[in-house]
């Protein structure tokens, strides 16, 4: 009886070697695999963020980019929005983007006109 359960045992502690060894194959190629998608992922116009949590330390989220078409005057950089090209041009190129000028509303009354 002790035989048996002493090879149960030495079984149990080699199949358990087995499956950690397995672990750790499938454990590197998702590596792989996450590795290849976070380089992949931006050139298909995707940015790639950690989406940390409970249960997924390492799990990616992919969003779709707003393309970049306003290029930089100065340099070769490209931007989506006008606003960080503006911070962009000041804080590197020391230049200021003209703002349009807008009409603010008069105080007191409105002018009426005549008919003649």
């Amino acid at each position: 009886m002790t035989d048996n359960l002493v090879k149960l045992l030495e079984r149990l502690v080699r199949d358990r070697r087995a499956l950690q060894v397995r672990e750790q194959r499938h454990a590197r190629q998702e590596q792989q695999m996450i590795d290849s998608l976070r380089h992949l992922l931006p050139q298909m116009g995707y940015r790639v963020i950690p989406a940390g949590g409970p249960g997924r330390p390492g799990a990616m989220v992919a969003t779709v980019l707003k393309p970049k078409r306003l290029r930089c005057p100065k340099c070769e950089r490209r931007f989506a929005h006008p606003l960080p090209m503006a911070r962009h041009l000041k804080a590197t190129h020391g230049v200021t983007l003209p703002s349009k000028a807008r009409k603010l509303p008069t105080r007191g009354k409105p002018k009426l006109r005549k008919s003649a």
